[in-house]
């Protein structure tokens, strides 16, 4: 008959398979989460690197609109200081009446606008107001109108 192994070299051997499996385990679970943290890593360069890129081109539009803005602000200055009527072929007089005086800044801004949009106006759409010679006062508006679509103005 042959010989049995002691039990206690049987007992050994379990509890080096059941060591050698928890090694095995640990090492796995470990590799896992040393992949998962590249993969992290490599997901928060990728952002890094796409914000760079949106800062960049954001930074080369940014500066080429300023670039045209200089160009249109060194323009209209050489224009005001060449011809003051900047080709718009009209002449501005401003009076003011009353003591002069120091505005809110929502009034300043307002008036700004009047007359800005005053004289938009004047250049886009032939605009004239004044004293006729024949007395009164006369408003003249030339409105660019869109060709008819074919339906009455009733039905509309």
């Amino acid at each position: 008959m042959p010989s049995r192994p002691p039990r206690s070299s049987y007992a050994s051997g379990v509890v080096i398979a059941l060591l050698a499996t928890a090694a095995a385990c640990m090492g796995g679970l470990l590799s896992r989460e040393h992949a998962v943290a590249l993969r992290s890593q490599e997901v928060g360069e990728a952002v890094i690197a796409e914000r760079l890129r949106i800062t960049s081109e954001l930074h080369d539009m940014v500066a080429h609109s300023i670039g045209i803005i200089a160009i249109q602000a060194g323009a209209a200055s050489h224009a005001i200081r060449t011809r003051p009527t900047a080709g718009a072929g009209m002449r501005v007089d401003v009076r003011r009446s009353g003591e002069e005086r120091a505005l809110q800044v929502d009034v300043d801004l307002s008036a700004f606008r009047i007359v800005r949009e005053a004289l938009t106006n004047v250049v886009r759409r032939d605009f004239s107001a004044g004293p006729p010679p024949e007395g009164g006062f006369r408003v003249t508006v030339r409105l660019p109108l869109p060709q008819p679509a074919g339906v009455p103005v009733e039905a509309r």
